[in-house]
């Protein structure tokens, strides 16, 4: 099975984390992966999202224009790549930050959970990426939880920030927690 993810938010939500967070996890899972980043004219503040797809097949191209699922932080990448979901496929919205939760869209399962407010009640709203990734693995079994986990750790330990380490894995855990009250 191939699974086409496209991840969007404002620069500086950690966008390009998860999808790397994503892409190591498949790995891991002895998956093929790719993972490719889009900026937008500004870091910090300006549109980030990109394109991650795990397979258990070669892939040919990076290129996702109809992804099989979509992680949205924010109202602009809500605007942008709730219609191009795929039938039958995945939104995830950060109802936090989205005011509009109905993407009109009938044919597409929506999973509207408050991501930045959870994060916040757990300390720091940093971590809101890491609770929507979490809350995306539990739902969709793309990647292990192990996984997940395992590639946090390193990404973080790597990174020189020992840190952040815990507050991270209680994010993992609201993230999954919400999905299993859903």
């Amino acid at each position: 099975m191939t699974h086409e993810i496209i991840i969007a938010g404002f620069g500086g939500q950690g966008i390009m984390l998860m999808g790397k967070l994503l892409a190591m996890a498949g790995m891991m899972d002895e998956k093929n992966v790719t993972w490719f980043p889009s900026y937008g004219a500004e870091m910090r503040g300006g549109t980030a999202n990109c394109t991650v797809i795990i397979s258990e097949r070669a892939i040919g191209s990076p290129i996702v224009s109809r992804p099989w699922a979509a992680i949205v932080m924010n109202q602009p990448s809500m605007e942008r790549f709730a219609p191009r979901v795929r039938p039958n496929g995945l939104l995830l919205i950060n109802a936090s930050l989205i005011n509009d939760t109905s993407s009109h869209r009938e044919d597409i399962e929506i999973l509207s959970l408050p991501i930045t407010d959870t994060a916040d009640k757990l300390g720091s709203v940093k971590v809101a990426n890491i609770i929507a990734l979490s809350a995306f693995c539990a739902k969709t079994n793309t990647v292990s939880q192990g996984s997940l986990e395992k590639a946090l750790e390193e990404i973080l330990s790597s990174n020189k920030k020992k840190d952040l380490v815990e507050i991270n894995r209680k994010a993992v855990l609201a993230g999954r927690e919400m999905v299993s009250v859903n």
